[in-house]
């Protein structure tokens, strides 16, 4: 059993056992129906006109997914605004802020501002009324929708989904069941797929991958519409982040013993990116996604880091964010896997469609 999924997950991949997991599949099962009526009743809303789409007076790009959990949207927000910089624009991000609470700010936020210290963000549940008001910032001339693909009250002029290949179409099902956010056929609506992870799996199922989602396409289409760019693309640590927001290459690292943790939507993705780059680490703990750091989680991570003797401890610079302001000073070195996106395929047809 992979110690990485969480329980949920582990129940709906099968890999957990038993009588209480079997009722727990039945259980989902059974609700999923209501979930997928209620997608559907919704989609058909917009799809009919009987709900309006709403314009700002700015081009839209949104990212996005079909699943639930980490398929690399920050790392690839963080590139497409960059490529919209190189193109001579100022692009600006939108965001709902899920998991901040009480906060002014989420995770994603504080990670995106540190990959982004010049582009506008702003944080809002209502997406239409922050587009609209960061439309008004001077110069801001390109608005990037961030998770906006199930957003569609506002109107976009570009849709990006994004595919993690580890996992790509949330166990087969749909919310509860498993984690697809809507039926595979609603990929339809996009101009680009982005197949993500594309590096940890074979070539026969990146090929499976796609004919799966061609054949969704199709269908969804017929002939009215061609199919969507593809893009593959991986996600590479370039650099590690020190508390005094010093970045060192990852060569400096190689060798040293080390303790990882992260509270990310696909921790066994980011196990997998840091043990192809540094080696494997000692121990690996995991969190929900978006958790909210403690100083007893620190505690638990400090004591697991010292029984294996780690020289250095690592996250991602999502976690970072959370965990830095209460590290103690005299605790193991803290350092956040800094993650860019690297195309394997397709960021030239991509490219050209953003400018279009």
């Amino acid at each position: 059993m992979n110690e990485n999924q969480s329980r949920l997950e582990q129940i709906m991949t099968g890999q957990a056992q038993g009588l209480g997991p079997g009722l727990m599949r039945s259980a989902l099962w059974a609700l999923t129906p209501f979930y997928a009526m209620a997608v559907s009743f919704r989609n058909m809303t917009f799809d009919y006109g009987w709900r309006a789409i709403e314009r700002v007076d700015r081009p839209v790009i949104s990212v996005g997914n079909l699943t639930v959990g980490g398929t690399g949207k920050t790392p690839f927000v963080a590139w497409l605004a960059g490529a919209v910089a190189k193109m001579e624009r100022h692009p600006a991000l939108v965001s709902r802020g899920y998991g901040r609470g009480a906060e002014l700010h989420n995770d994603e936020f504080l990670e995106l501002q540190q990959l982004l210290p010049q582009v506008p963000h702003l944080q809002n549940p209502n997406r239409v009324a922050a587009a609209s008001q960061i439309a008004k910032q001077l110069g801001v001339d390109v608005i990037i929708l961030d998770d906006g693909f199930q957003h569609r009250r506002l109107h976009r002029d570009l849709d990006i989904v994004l595919i993690d290949c580890t996992r790509p179409f949330g166990f087969g099902h749909i919310l509860p069941r498993g984690l697809m956010r809507e039926p595979i056929a609603s990929i339809a609506r996009a101009q680009i797929v982005v197949l993500t992870r594309t590096d940890q799996i074979s070539d026969r199922t990146l090929a499976s991958i796609k004919e799966t989602i061609e054949i969704a396409f199709a269908r969804t289409t017929g002939d009215k519409q061609p199919l969507p760019i593809f893009a593959e693309v991986e996600f590479c640590p370039t650099v590690v982040q020190t508390r005094d927001q010093r970045q060192a290459p990852l060569e400096k690292f190689v060798g040293c013993t080390m303790f990882a943790f992260c509270g990310i939507g696909n921790p066994a993705g980011f196990q997998k990116t840091l043990t192809k780059s540094l080696g494997q680490p000692r121990g690996f703990m995991t969190f929900g996604d978006h958790h909210r750091f403690s100083p007893d989680d620190v505690m638990q991570i400090r004591a697991q880091a010292l029984q294996v003797d780690a020289e250095l401890v690592l996250c991602t610079l999502k976690d970072y964010v959370k965990v830095s302001p209460i590290w103690p000073e005299e605790a193991i070195h803290l350092g956040a896997v800094v993650i860019e996106t690297k195309f394997r395929a397709g960021e030239k047809e991509v490219t050209q469609r953003i400018e279009e």
